[in-house]
């Protein structure tokens, strides 16, 4: 999402910075809560919340990606170079 604030609302303060007003926030697409690729992301989510080793946080963010990027049907990205 971080990637498409920037490319929809091109709005960063001088040090880079975000601003996720909520005029932004309300306007980001979301899918379908009910199919299975949501239920899925919800699902890695609620494990992301339940660890704290680093690599297995890692491994579970590069998940969430590419779930999240198959919901929307576009290349997941891992990083925002």
């Amino acid at each position: 999402m971080t990637k498409y604030h920037d490319l929809v609302f091109n709005n960063k303060l001088y040090s880079g910075r975000r601003r996720y007003f909520t005029q932004y926030v309300e306007k980001y697409t979301l899918p379908d809560f009910n199919s299975e690729v949501a239920k899925g992301i919800i699902a890695i989510v609620k494990e992301l919340n339940q660890f704290n080793d680093k690599t297995v946080i890692s491994d579970l963010e590069n998940q969430l990606e590419i779930a999240v990027a198959k919901s929307f049907g576009v290349e997941p990205v891992f990083t925002l170079d």
